[in-house]
């Protein structure tokens, strides 16, 4: 039930997709869904405007995203220390 709650926040919910995506080769909505226990719909309208922001980096195939070029992705959360 926590964790469930704790993916009812929109910004939690976007920072753990991105996550994902760092980290997976693909990330599937169904299947997200399942885990976190939370409605397709909501984990739809993150990817949505996670598309609007990275644009042709975020492709999407079928119920699935993946990024175009991890890498690159990476490198913008990675700190210079």
């Amino acid at each position: 039930m926590f964790l469930r709650s704790l993916f009812l926040n929109k910004t939690l919910r976007t920072l753990f997709i991105l996550e994902r995506l760092s980290l997976n080769d693909r990330v599937c909505i169904k299947e997200l869904a399942r885990e976190l226990n939370i409605n397709i719909r909501n984990l739809q309208n993150d990817f949505k405007l996670l598309r609007e922001y990275f644009l042709d980096k975020l492709i999407k195939s079928g119920d699935c995203y993946y990024l175009l070029n991890r890498e690159l992705f990476i490198k913008l959360f990675k700190s210079d220390s």
